[in-house]
């Protein structure tokens, strides 16, 4: 996926159309745990992420179930490094699947863009891919 460019929106729990805290933590975790291996840059940001968007210890046990059982449909996968600037990227595509994002899901995805110290210019970057979205598919 190139800059400027959203991937197609993939979660696994709950599956609705509305983006929430619990199922942006879900992909957090995703991304993290893909290789098998949480390191502690790594687990420093799932707190991090987890403080922005205020997810509770019930969600977090949700999401993290709902993410080692997805990662055991896929298989573990090759060495992976995390970089903040594609998770965001597929957090915005999520937020971007049903043509429309909500003033909630902007304010869930403006947390996560500082949570995640995404670059600044790489988030207007993203930012801008998503008004697109939302232009192309007026209600």
């Amino acid at each position: 996926v190139g800059p400027g460019r959203l991937p197609a929106g993939r979660m696994n729990p709950v599956e609705t159309n509305e983006l929430t805290n619990e199922r942006v933590f879900q992909l957090l975790l995703e991304e993290i745990m893909r290789d098998g291996d949480v390191s502690e840059v790594e687990r420093s940001t799932i707190n991090e992420v987890k403080q922005a968007l205020e997810v509770t210890s019930e969600q977090h046990q949700r999401a993290w179930q709902a993410a080692v059982a997805s990662l055991r449909q896929r298989g573990k996968q090759a060495e992976y490094e995390l970089v903040p600037e594609d998770v965001f990227r597929r957090v915005a595509a999520r937020a971007c699947a049903d043509g429309k994002v909500s003033a909630e899901e902007k304010q869930i995805l403006e947390k996560v863009s500082r949570a995640l110290r995404v670059d600044p210019d790489e988030h207007r970057v993203i930012w801008k891919a998503i008004e697109e979205a939302e232009r192309s598919n007026p209600e």
